[in-house]
């Protein structure tokens, strides 16, 4: 066998180069370029896409068309499918039509893979569905990312068979790794899978205001991000040194919250909110934003429909461009923010206690300077270079074990 060919099913990937939606998909696929593994993606189709296109000059992609007109197509993408349907119920009926055509793409690709590598549990869901209207049997890889192991006990009885027939589940971290394992899935198929992020990008900072301490976050505005609780200890920070500058880098649901809570504690001068969503490189401006800060603050929080991260990526790349970072005990975060090391933790809500974090860091410069290095230091841990080899050789691997057994 010269190669393999690997389908990408997922309910989600980026919409064109340098997108801010599901960008570290795109980070490591495109490294299979000029491979022995052949990856092509299927994906949702969106209002305006192509159905076939290479993504990045080296990712095939086959957007699946589910519903017409193309308008309608409102399942993913946006905010997320969870808050599109807050948004619009509407979206609800558009699910049996999302999943039929999902399933009928993916038996459609099935005779020509080698390997599925399903992204979401959803996903690979549907794989172990089609897998079942077929007489040949393959492997498939599910890798699961936050949302997808939301403690729900639907999600958890729709698992089941996926646990059951799935060949390997890949997570980013111990905890969601006990979190499979409490719901039944092998611990044996079982691996975790660090995120991922290109070290090199952030590199070469410019900060250049020496005499503001400036603190960014970036990433969507919606609950479990916490960003309410975040400008809360900004503002009690505030209070001590009006010299400190909040800059909040995305969009989303929760921006009318956040502008409210801004006026109402009387620091709207002192904050900055920049789209990025709404440009054509919206990464371009993440990047310049984390070389140009000082501090990096995700005040993360399990939502109140239970919605909870998995391992931040944002959080590595803020580490990669000598950030300290300021963010909370919260899912697989502990596993990346080295407490004390390479940023500073407090409880979820705790927002007093991060403030304490917050100040601690900027009147400690010593331990400022420290982290920053040992920041430096744990982001070369997840470079996309060497995940790419370790998702090769693990293609290889199962490929290899699959055909001895059949």
């Amino acid at each position: 066998m010269a190669h393999i060919n690997v389908l990408v099913p997922t309910t989600t990937f980026p919409r064109f180069a340098g997108d801010y939606w599901a960008n570290f998909l795109e980070e490591i696929f495109k490294h299979f370029s000029k491979d022995d593994i052949r990856i092509k993606v299927l994906c949702p189709h969106f209002k305006g896409a192509q159905t076939t296109e290479i993504l990045d000059s080296s990712i095939k992609i086959k957007r699946f068309r589910y519903f017409w007109p193309e308008t309608l197509e409102r399942v993913s993408y946006g905010d997320g499918v969870a808050i599109n349907i807050r948004k619009n119920p509407f979206i609800l009926l558009l699910f049996p039509f999302f999943g039929l055509f999902f399933l009928l793409n993916i038996l459609k690709e099935y005779k020509k893979c080698d390997l599925i590598h399903a992204q979401l549990g959803p996903s690979g869901l549907i794989s172990i569905i089609a897998m079942a209207f077929v007489a040949t049997k393959k492997p498939i890889i599910t890798s699961f990312y936050g949302r997808d192991v939301s403690n729900s006990i639907l999600i958890r009885l729709l698992y089941k068979p996926l646990f059951r027939y799935g060949s390997i589940f890949l997570v980013l971290s111990e905890e969601m790794k006990q979190t499979l394992k409490s719901w039944g899935c092998d611990e044996n198929k079982i691996k975790i899978f660090p995120i991922w992020i290109d070290t090199k990008r952030f590199e070469n900072r410019n900060k250049k205001e020496k005499d503001k301490t400036k603190l960014v976050f970036v990433g969507r505005f919606i609950e479990k991000k916490g960003l309410i609780w975040g400008i809360r200890a900004f503002n009690e920070c505030y209070k001590k040194d009006n010299k400190l500058r909040l800059v909040l880098v995305g969009d989303g649901p929760e921006k009318d919250n956040i502008k409210k809570e801004l006026k109402l504690l009387g620091i709207k001068h002192a904050v900055t909110i920049i789209n990025n969503t709404c440009c054509n490189k919206p990464r371009d401006i993440t990047v310049k934003m984390l070389k140009k800060s000082d501090i990096f603050v995700l005040p993360s929080i399990t939502s109140s429909d239970r919605d909870k991260e998995g391992t931040p990526i944002v959080l590595i790349e803020a580490q990669a461009a000598g950030l300290p970072c300021i963010s909370t005990k919260h899912a697989g975060i502990p596993e990346i923010v080295i407490d004390k090391r390479t940023g500073l933790l407090s409880n979820e809500k705790d927002y007093k206690a991060m403030a304490e974090n917050i100040l601690c860091l900027i009147r400690n410069k010593k331990m400022y300077k420290s982290m920053k290095k040992e920041a430096l230091r744990n982001a070369k841990k997840y470079d996309v270079h060497e995940r790419y080899k370790e998702l090769r050789k693990l293609y290889w691997q199962i490929y290899n074990q699959h055909h001895k057994i059949s």
